[in-house]
């Protein structure tokens, strides 16, 4: 057992313990420069350069835009000063409204406090927050809305320990995680459907850990096509709890199948290039009964080839298709959405329909698991120490 590894852990729970807040990058829009905000309660002070200034009436509007290294802020119309950094302190239940200024961008909502700064002539948005009352944004974002509540639960549980397990994915960078799918998928408050927070409320503080106990990785995915993947098949590396397993559940979900049709010369060339051989006949049949269990590879003498590279070089949905030639066509006949690792989110969104409870799906989809509260977590690192 890595001692180190403990120590990193109880850390950054320790850390997190005594300093809430998570902070998160949004709006990275490319070269943004400019956003506008829309106080949604008054609920808000502004700290520009640590000094606070004055107070604004409700209902007002702002504008922050980056010039070289510096910030504008903008009240109404008026320019209110030149500043290094710009914060929007937000009390309990405080959220503001953004808008990147001329870019074809949704507004979004977001709670927490709002901190600006400039970012090699663009602008930098960190949305700092606890926990909590990050999740019910990213539960809508990765698990969709209008969900039974069993689910909700499961993916909360789920993007809480993701979260905890990457806060230092972006420490170099001056953040803990960013809003897209390279951390979690983020894009503010959860505010079309309270049974979100509901979930999140009733699992607060919940996370997966091995029997040690570590935290997992929480991976998840749309549809598995019937069978996960055993983490070390994807990533080349065992991890704990992701094994593959038979799942039942999700066959009739919306992405269990798809197709995709390809020039058979392209293909050919492909797989001539991949394999450095010209036996046609032989690379015909590689991907044959493949749709009866996932492989991780195919061979042609002796050579081999990962099967999530070929997913990657055509952008095909999942890595478990088998092929059919038709004239001058290779038709690709495919199972399942995404990476095949962890939960099945079709599956166990229809294990919560027919009454699984989360911690029941949670554990038919990770091998050998605990769900504990992260309050624990130091307790359990003591005892192994």
């Amino acid at each position: 057992m890595n001692r180190r590894f403990f120590v990193t852990v109880f850390f950054l729970l320790f850390c997190f313990r005594l300093s809430p807040a998570i902070d998160i990058r949004i709006m990275d829009q490319g070269k943004m420069q400019a956003v506008e905000i829309f106080p949604v309660t008054p609920n808000y002070t502004i700290l520009a350069d640590g000094k606070l200034l004055q107070s604004f009436p409700t209902n007002s509007f702002f504008q922050v835009q980056a010039v070289e290294d510096s910030l504008y802020l903008k009240y109404e119309l008026d320019t209110i000063g030149t500043f290094a950094s710009i914060t929007f302190l937000q009390t309990t239940g405080g959220s503001c409204k953004l808008k990147a200024t001329g870019m074809d961008a949704k507004a979004a909502i977001y709670p927490g406090n709002l901190i600006f700064r400039p970012y090699y002539c663009n602008l930098r948005i960190i949305n700092s927050l606890p926990l909590e009352e990050y999740l019910p944004g990213v539960v809508e974002a990765e698990g969709g809305m209008m969900q039974p509540i069993e689910f909700l639960k499961v993916q909360a549980i789920l993007c809480r320990t993701y979260a905890l397990g990457h806060l230092r994915r972006h420490e170099a960078e001056g953040f803990a995680l960013c809003d897209k799918e390279h951390c979690q998928v983020y894009k503010g408050c959860s505010s079309r459907n309270n049974e979100v927070n509901k979930a999140v409320q009733l699992t607060e503080g919940l996370v997966i850990t091995d029997e040690k106990p570590e935290l997992i990785t929480a991976a998840f995915h749309s549809n598995c096509g019937g069978q996960t993947c055993d983490s070390k098949d994807v990533w080349n590396a065992p991890a704990a709890g992701l094994k593959s397993i038979t799942d039942t559940f999700c066959l009739s979900g919306k992405n269990a199948r798809w197709t995709k049709e390809i020039s058979k010369e392209k293909w050919m060339s492909y797989l001539s290039g991949k394999f450095s051989a010209s036996d046609t006949v032989a690379m015909r049949d590689i991907f044959s009964g493949m749709l009866q269990e996932r492989k991780p590879s195919v061979s042609l003498g002796n050579k081999k080839m990962y099967v999530k590279d070929v997913r990657a070089d055509w952008n095909l949905k999942s890595a478990f298709f088998t092929t059919q030639f038709l004239g001058n066509k290779v038709i690709l006949s495919g199972r399942g959405f995404g990476h095949g690792i962890g939960l099945c989110q079709e599956g166990a969104i229809q294990m919560a329909k027919k009454g699984y409870s989360a911690f029941e799906i949670i554990h038919y989809y990770y091998t050998d698991v605990l769900i504990l509260s992260v309050n624990k977590m130091p307790f359990f690192l003591q005892d192994e120490e």
